[in-house]
């Protein structure tokens, strides 16, 4: 069996590798303008939906506030038709200050007084975030393949 340096093998991959980029470019060029023009129609159908969308889209943002202040006074999540408004309750968030803790440690003997001066407290408010949800759309049997 004859051996083949690792060069050389190295060298027959990147060969083969640039082969294989070259046809994919040549066929990219023949796509390209087709590639382009889908493009084009992308972002006009994209602008048409964003002029449709709008006012609901305001709507939906005066919604929100109302949506946050009830679910605020429930306090309680709620879901429906694709919109989940989950309540996050406020809280008390107490935390230690590293370097007090670490003079504790050493064996400082006013316990009481460190603590007291260590210790951080500040208050959490309840909040509310507002999650959409797509439903699953319902197939429409149209071939996505795009033609050549």
């Amino acid at each position: 069996m004859i051996e083949i340096p690792d060069n050389l093998k190295a060298a027959m991959e990147s060969y083969a590798d640039q082969q294989e980029k070259i046809a994919d470019h040549g066929t990219a060029q023949k796509i390209q303008p087709r590639i382009d023009a889908l493009n084009e129609q992308i972002k006009e159908l994209q602008g048409q939906l964003n002029t449709a969308l709008q006012p609901h889209l305001e709507k939906i943002a005066e919604l929100e506030d109302y949506i946050v202040a009830q679910v605020l006074e429930v306090g309680a999540t709620t879901s429906h038709a694709g919109v989940t408004a989950k309540h996050r309750s406020g809280y008390e968030r107490t935390t230690w200050d590293n370097k007090q803790m670490t003079k504790l440690c050493m064996s400082n003997p006013a316990l009481l007084d460190l603590l007291g001066s260590a210790r951080k407290v500040s208050e959490v408010k309840p909040s509310v975030a507002i999650n959409y949800t797509a439903p699953d759309p319902e197939p429409i049997g149209v071939d996505h393949a795009i033609p050549f």
